[in-house]
């Protein structure tokens, strides 16, 4: 993209000393002071006019979404460095010189004028020019085209650093997917069970609630009803200590057993199950994820001025590991919306002591 001789030499300054009568070091150095206030002002800004040149703007680009090998892949948003041939009314010029280039009044004027000259005239006859900590002017696929520096370019991007692709498994992609449609049908029969067996329950508890104390009373009278009145009665029956998943001495060593805190590295992936605006929401639904025994970890996050708080589950050394546990993680966990995402710098998740 950038050619040998465009890195040992900017395109302007030989010109630039030239016209202004000084040696070539102190042109370069002038060149390198407006360059660095144009970057200043495209990043207060984030626009620059030059009189006879054109413009250099920052365009938003939004996340963008593909489809890969492993998925589908969202790309993070980031900002881009345009610029525009197009000559306007409006010129920065002067008050880059001034703030930027320590020359006396007259002298940054002059400098100004020149420099204006010499550059708009390289970029008409599309010379090879490099503006140094700001960006280059080259030929790349037959265009001549602008290519911001890289430092400059992550400047313009400190906010979305943080930001990676997120890749989504191509069987979550779709509700109409097979596999999750097969799941649900098998599930009917299930649901239609469970909904008489508690509709039984109700009637049952509604008929001892109305024949209860009947029954009762002829067992005090009848000596022949001494088996009801030995029957254990309701008040009974509901102190005895319930026993499941998530309650009794099974469930409590199973929460016992989960790590209080997940450390993930650079460049580790893990599996955010959702993302909440309000650290009190994401809280209380990493106790309803642990109850059932996935151990998520709240993770903060900030984009920009916004915060927000995602339910994290997992550590795994690539995309794909991290895909082939989400496959096998249940409907209703996943719920749509849980993805895999790489960690970008090491960070400690907290668990149930900092809930």
């Amino acid at each position: 993209m950038i050619t040998g001789d465009a890195k040992k030499n900017d395109g302007l300054s030989e010109e630039l000393a030239e016209k202004l009568a000084i040696g070539v070091p102190e042109a370069r150095h002038l060149l390198c002071a407006f360059s660095r206030g144009m970057a200043g002002e495209l990043l207060a800004t984030g626009n620059v006019s030059l009189g006879g040149v054109g413009s250099f703007s920052v365009a938003y680009v939004p996340s963008e979404k593909k489809t890969g090998a492993s998925g589908i892949i969202y790309t993070s948003p980031r900002n881009r460095l345009v610029f525009d041939q197009r000559v306007t009314g409006r010129d920065d010029s002067r008050r880059i010189v001034l703030s930027g280039v320590t020359l006396g009044v007259g002298e940054a004027e002059r400098f100004r004028k020149v420099f204006l000259s010499v550059f708009a005239a390289a970029v008409k006859q599309k010379k090879e020019i490099r503006l140094k900590g700001f960006g280059t002017f080259a030929h790349d696929d037959g265009s001549y085209t602008f290519f911001p520096e890289r430092s400059f370019d992550e400047l313009l991007n400190r906010e979305y650093l943080n930001l990676d692709e997120i890749v989504l498994p191509l069987r979550d992609a779709s509700p109409n997917d097979p596999a999750i449609m097969k799941g649900r049908k098998n599930l009917r029969p299930l649901m239609i069970a469970a909904l008489f067996l508690i509709a039984a329950a109700i009637l049952t508890g509604v008929f001892y609630l109305v024949t209860g104390p009947e029954l009762l009373r002829y067992a005090q009278s009848d000596k022949t009803m001494e088996k009801v009145v030995a029957a254990p009665s309701p008040a009974e029956s509901v102190s005895k200590p319930l026993t499941g998943p998530a309650s009794g001495p099974s469930g409590a060593k199973a929460e016992a057993a989960m790590p209080e805190s997940l450390v993930l590295g650079k460049g580790d992936y893990t599996i955010v199950l959702a993302t909440f605006r309000k650290r009190e929401t994401a809280s209380g639904q990493a106790v309803f994820f642990r109850s059932g025994g996935v151990p998520v970890f709240v993770w903060p996050a900030k984009t920009g001025e916004s915060r927000y708080f995602r339910l994290a589950t997992g550590k795994f050394p690539t995309a794909s590991a991290a895909s082939e546990t989400l496959s096998k993680m249940p409907p209703e966990v996943v719920d749509g919306q849980a993805r895999i995402q790489k960690v970008t710098k090491e960070i400690v998740l907290h668990g149930e002591k900092e809930l």
